[in-house]
C-alpha cells in the first residue's frame, strides 16, 4: 500500500525548503514547534524579510529635465548644470549633469537607466570654460592685457559664475524637487548671490 502525502507532512517539506532557502539572511527570529511529539527549532523570517520579498526593490525613476540659467538676467553659454541627490533623503540615481547652450539652454533626457533621479537635489552650477583646454589660463598680451598669442604671458581666468553656486554645501538651489515626468527648472544667478 502506498502511502499518500498529507497535509502537515507537505507543510513541514515546505518549511525545510525555505528554511534552507533563507540561510543567507543570518540569524532569523527562532521559533519552537512540536511536530510528532518531539520539539523542533525552526527559524522563521520576521515580518520585515517577508515584506521586502514580497513588495520587491523598485529601481529609481528618472525624470526629463530642462531650463535656462542665466546671471543677472542674461543667459550663459558653457557652463555645467549638475543635480546631486539630496544627501538627507532616499533620492535616487547618481549625480548628472548638462551643459548651457548659446542661448543658457540645458536638457537632460530620462532614457532607461538615465536622467535626473525622481526627488530632492542640489544644484551646482560651474564654469565649463575653465574646464576646457587650457585649464583655466588665458594667452594676453603684456602691454595692452587683451588676448594675445599663445603661449605669450598666460593670466588665470576668472570664473564667471560667483563660487557659492559652484559648492554643493552653500548653493542656494538645494531640495529642489523633481516629479516624474518633464519638467522646467530655471535658474537665475546673481553676481553677487
Amino acid at each position: 500500500m502506498t502511502r499518500s502525502r498529507t497535509a502537515p507532512d507537505f507543510r513541514r517539506r515546505a518549511a525545510r525548503l525555505f528554511d534552507q532557502q533563507m540561510w543567507c539572511f543570518g540569524p532569523l527570529h527562532e521559533s519552537a514547534s512540536v511536530h510528532s511529539g518531539k520539539i523542533v527549532n525552526r527559524r522563521r523570517p520576521s515580518l520585515l524579510i517577508l515584506a521586502l520579498f514580497l513588495g520587491g526593490c523598485s529601481a529609481p525613476q528618472y525624470a526629463t529635465v530642462e531650463g535656462t540659467v542665466t546671471l543677472d538676467g542674461k543667459p550663459l553659454a558653457d557652463l555645467e548644470v549638475q543635480f546631486i541627490p539630496e544627501p538627507t533623503t532616499a533620492t535616487g540615481g547618481p549625480p548628472i549633469s548638462a551643459y548651457t547652450d548659446k542661448d543658457g539652454r540645458y536638457r537632460i533626457e530620462a532614457t532607461g537607466a538615465i536622467g535626473v533621479g525622481v526627488g530632492k537635489h542640489r544644484v551646482c552650477i560651474n564654469d565649463a570654460t575653465l574646464m576646457m583646454p587650457g585649464g583655466g589660463k588665458m594667452d594676453v598680451d603684456p602691454d595692452s592685457g587683451a588676448p594675445g598669442a599663445p603661449g605669450v604671458n598666460q593670466q588665470t581666468k576668472r570664473s564667471r559664475v560667483p563660487n557659492t553656486y559652484s559648492d554643493a554645501t552653500r548653493t542656494p538651489f538645494q531640495a529642489v524637487d523633481i516629479r516624474p515626468g518633464t519638467q522646467t527648472q530655471n535658474f537665475a544667478l546673481k553676481s553677487k548671490p
